[in-house]
């Protein structure tokens, strides 16, 4: 299994950021590999932290290679 961690802010409020996030999950859904993914929120720096955990590396590489992780 792999760990991806990545932060990011956003100029979204947090109900929007939620939205977008629901909208995206059945894309998120059909990657290959993709065994699960978790959204969290720092309240003191407001940064928003996405958990992906992969079954190879070659899923994750093949996933930073995509329009969606660029997104």
């Amino acid at each position: 299994m792999i760990i991806l961690s990545v932060k990011f802010k956003s100029r979204f409020s947090d109900s929007e950021v939620l939205q977008i996030s629901e909208e995206r999950a059945p894309s998120f859904r059909a990657l290959p590999g993709l065994i699960q993914k978790y959204y969290g929120r720092e309240p003191d720096t407001g940064e928003f932290t996405g958990i992906y955990l992969w079954d190879s590396e070659r899923s994750v590489s093949e996933f930073q290679k995509s329009e969606l992780a660029r997104s």
